[in-house]
């Protein structure tokens, strides 16, 4: 990435947990491939408004501004968009770091409903600058083959010391005292110990969670200690005085640091560590009401922005309004964008659009957008064309989707194509999500994959689940896992942050998708409760009864099928692997898809919003994906040992993923009869090379060929491979000239209560 940034400039921005080795890995990567260039490293607190200029001087723009802890550079007269624009203009490469928990809060998302973009309540100078940088992640904990280079190099006694800890955590943590600084915060707060320093500490972390960037007053931690203290115990604990309180926060551990660190102008602020640690534990939605106030009494010119948006995530959308009410008053545009949001939010459509107006009046793209939105669901298309294209003439090119998507709905197809396709190339998350979906009804699907990849790395929880499918019918299983991880942060982080019904039937079907049935019934619930019409439902076993845990079931099938017929159904199905992209369904919710093109029916199981959703095509058109199809697990067992004579038995598929239904006089569907296991001879004749060539004979419904060692066979378009035969297995098969094959396709109505092999 330095080497692209080198040639055009802009940001990379590193994110991690504290003590992850964020800054060491930039400076070498940084030592390694920009040398030569000039690197400042502004003081945290002086005005950048000057600094585009200065860097324009350094020799053909080869400056690079060192950032650590971008956070505190996030303000009015710190790193703005129009300063990161001039200094990626002048070729200037920005290299910033940021602890997860902060960088968090800053990402506003896109929902999408249809095509429709919808307001996010985050939106000001702090978001901009994180959103228009290119990021990388560096994890806290190592990898075995990485532990074992280190180990292999290891000459520094701490390094070796670091390798020998527990792998819970990183070794960067442990060259940096961070796990053993939490585990001596946690031991003082027990009785005889230091439970009261603990209760300092722990005010001082939920403060700094807030967003804050300073340090805090004593007589403001002292104050707040007292409600941490009586959640350890109070006084059954015996605390020390709040003198020794005092000692013991501020003691240095191991040469290397302490829980509170003095600030630069007085005040304590706690190690990063210790924040970053409890993040990972607890939510900030969880921080107490009197943190809240203290933050909101503390905030200044400086970090009213990134309070504000650190109260937006956990929800505290009222603490938010309060902090930013004074400044969208004083006439700050990035406080009125976020003011209307906060205020939609809080179901005041009318001050949200007050103050979405005045920001549009002076300027604001974003606002302008957002009016937009406001006239769109109202149905006003003409009124919301007019605003979305003052938006974009600002510069805003999230209103690409919202355009396409007017036009789509006036019937002006190749227009709202143009406009997605515009979006797409210039890497709208949501316009790009719209061209995907249009490719792909076009029949062009590389081109489909490549605009979903674009929607995906904007980190649309939607297009990332689908992405991760594409992903799966290309063998990259890695990757796609790490993109429905993505989508169900994103899908969450959007419930929180928009709390409209589109996020929140994101968050829904991927919690579902991941297995999670109690995260993903109570975003449904709230779904609902927001006046979210299910176009399926979830439907659970009962009992103990075996088949599928749960299931995604469309309205359309439910009514088709009734309970009952969907409960044999759940009976009958395995979860075995996908039928679209064919890797093992795990623990998520499989979707239920019905193919019905007038000669046959059939039911099939699918990654729910990854590969398929839920629905019933009786259509004659089929959609088949590349290799598709049940698993075809097998194994090889040899029926009477100690005969010679004994055949060879193969057994396949002993998870069912697909049934045949019928349609009963009525109208009705229900499962398939005389679905029970069947048997055949497979004939079969040695071949020559590894690639099977397999010969049918008009009767034979299957054929099985030998390859060397290895035994393949066909019972539909896809040839599959036995692993495992022995070479007694082997002559036998050759002696007998065949395999017993036996097929389980579907365990039928009546066995369908018992355990498959």
């Amino acid at each position: 990435m330095l080497d692209r940034l080198a040639g055009e400039g802009g940001l990379l921005l590193v994110t991690g947990d504290s003590a992850a080795g964020k800054s060491r890995s930039l400076f070498e990567a940084m030592r390694a491939r920009l040398e030569g260039w000039s690197v400042c490293v502004p003081d945290v607190d002086i005005d950048l408004s000057g600094l585009a200029a200065s860097a324009a001087r350094q020799p053909a723009g080869r400056c690079v501004i060192w950032l650590d802890d971008l956070q505190e550079y996030l303000r009015p007269d710190g790193l703005t968009p129009r300063l990161l624009d001039e200094l990626k203009r002048s070729g200037c490469i920005l290299l910033a770091t940021m602890r997860s928990d902060v960088y968090r809060p800053l990402v506003p998302k896109t929902t999408v409903t249809g095509a429709a973009s919808q307001a996010s309540p985050a939106r000001h100078g702090p978001a901009r600058v994180v959103r228009a940088a290119s990021r990388l992640t560096i994890s806290r904990t190592w990898t075995e083959p990485e532990r074992s280079r280190a180990r292999d190099g290891a000459r520094d006694p701490r390094l070796a010391q670091a390798l020998a800890a527990d792998t819970v955590h990183g070794v960067a943590e442990y060259l940096a005292a961070g796990p053993q600084l939490w585990s001596w915060w946690k031991e003082a707060a027990q009785a005889g110990a230091n439970p009261r320093g603990a209760a300092l500490v722990a005010a001082a972390v939920d403060l700094a969670r807030t967003g804050l960037r300073g340090s805090m007053d004593e007589d403001t931690l002292t104050r707040l200690h007292s409600y941490y203290l009586d959640r350890l115990g109070g006084a059954a604990l015996r605390p020390e005085s709040i003198e020794d309180a005092w000692t013991w926060a501020s003691g240095i551990l191991l040469g290397v640091t302490s829980p509170l660190i003095p600030g630069r102008e007085g005040g304590w602020r706690p190690f990063d560590y210790l924040v970053s640690a409890t993040a990972r534990q607890s939510n900030v939605s969880e921080l107490p009401d009197m943190i809240w106030s203290a933050a909101t009494a503390h905030v200044d010119g400086t970090d009213w922005e990134l309070v504000s948006l650190a109260a937006m995530a956990a929800a505290r959308f009222d603490v938010a309004a309060a902090i930013l009410e004074p400044w969208a008053g004083a006439g700050n545009t990035d406080a009125m964008v976020n003011l209307g949001g906060v205020r939609m939010r809080l179901g005041d459509t009318s001050t949200a659009e007050h103050w979405w107006t005045r920001g549009a009046e002076q300027g604001d793209g974003v606002a302008a957008n957002d009016i937009g939105y406001l006239r769109m669901r109202a149905g006003d298309l003409a009124g919301a064309q007019e605003w979305f294209t003052r938006s974009l003439e600002a510069g805003e090119t999230q209103a690409l989707a919202a355009l396409g998507e007017i036009a789509r709905l006036r019937g002006d197809e190749r227009q709202a194509v143009e406009w997605w396709r515009s979006g797409s190339e210039q890497g709208n998350a949501a316009s790009a999500f719209s061209y995907a979906e249009w490719l792909r009804r076009d029949w062009k699907h590389d081109e489909s994959v490549e605009a979903l990849r674009i929607a995906a790395e904007g980190d649309l929880p939607i297009a990332a689940l689908s992405y991760a499918g594409a992903l799966l019918c290309r063998d990259k299983v890695t990757q796609a896992n790490r993109f429905v991880s993505r989508a169900y942060d994103a899908a969450c982080r959007d419930a929180r942050l928009a709390g409209n019904s589109a996020s929140y039937l994101m968050a829904s079907v991927a919690a579902m998708a991941l297995g999670d049935l109690d995260s993903g019934r109570s975003w449904e619930r709230k779904y609902i409760e927001q006046g979210g019409v299910r176009g399926w439902r979830i439907v659970e076993r009962k009992g103990t009864k075996s088949g599928l845990r749960a299931l995604a079931v469309d309205d359309r099938t439910w009514d088709r099928m009734g309970e009952t017929e969907v409960r044999a159904l759940m009976a009958a199905l395995w979860p075995g692997d996908c039928m679209d992209c064919g890797y093992t369904l795990g623990e998520g919710v499989p979707a239920l898809h019905v193919d019905d093109p007038g000669s046959s029916c059939t039911a099939n199981i699918y990654h729910f919003g990854v590969c398929r959703y839920p629905g019933w095509n009786d259509s004659a058109l089929v959609s088949m994906i590349k290799n598709s199809g049940p698993s075809w697990r097998s194994s090889a067992v040899i029926l009477g040992d100690d005969d010679p004579e004994a055949p060879v038995l193969v057994m396949v598929n002993p998870s069912a993923e697909s049934v045949s239904l019928e349609e009963d006089e009525s109208g009705g569907w229900h499962v398939a009869d005389g679905f029970g296991a069947h048997t055949f001879l497979a004939e079969m004749e040695p071949l020559d090379g590894h690639t099977p060539r397999f010969i049918r004979t008009d009767n034979a419904p299957a054929v099985a060929q030998l390859a060397g060692t290895e035994l393949y066979i066909q019972t539909g378009p896809t040839p599959w491979g036995v692993p495992g035969l022995s070479e007694a297995m082997l002559q036998r098969v050759r002696r007998q000239g065949g395999v017993l094959l036996v097929v389980t396709h579907g365990p039928g109505r009546e066995s369908a209560h018992l355990p498959m092999p």
